[in-house]
């Protein structure tokens, strides 16, 4: 009986990171987008040496995929002129707006954590 009462909470909890991490990332990505259009290895090298590698990831292809999915981003193809194709992506209106939302969840979120962590008596 304890066990599935472990499995159950490990699920959850699996689920609860994975949620907190796709937003995360969509959050980055579109906050990255809202600057300048950028194709996906520069941002993966812009998001990395911005945090110092803290947050770097080998691929944004999914949420370069679901964001388009959902409307917050679109991409454009650059024209052969000389140099390789590549693809880049650019916030919508839409993504504009998203981002505000994320931004203030997040902030709204981490504002409740620090509130907790100062209950925490330092040794």
């Amino acid at each position: 009986m304890a066990r599935t009462q472990h499995n159950s909470w490990d699920r959850e909890q699996r689920k609860i990171h994975s949620l907190l991490r796709i937003k995360a990332i969509d959050m980055l990505v579109l906050a990255m987008l809202s600057r300048r259009s950028m194709y996906a290895r520069e941002m993966l090298r812009c998001l990395a040496a911005v945090t110092d590698n803290v947050l770097s990831y080998d691929k944004l292809h999914t949420p370069l995929l679901r964001l388009q999915r959902q409307g917050l981003i679109c991409q454009t193809e650059t024209p052969p002129d000389g140099y390789p194709s590549r693809v880049y992506f650019a916030i919508t209106q839409t993504g504009q707006i998203r981002l505000a939302e994320l931004v203030e969840e997040y902030r709204r979120f981490n504002c409740a954590v620090e509130k907790v962590l100062g209950l925490i008596q330092p040794e």
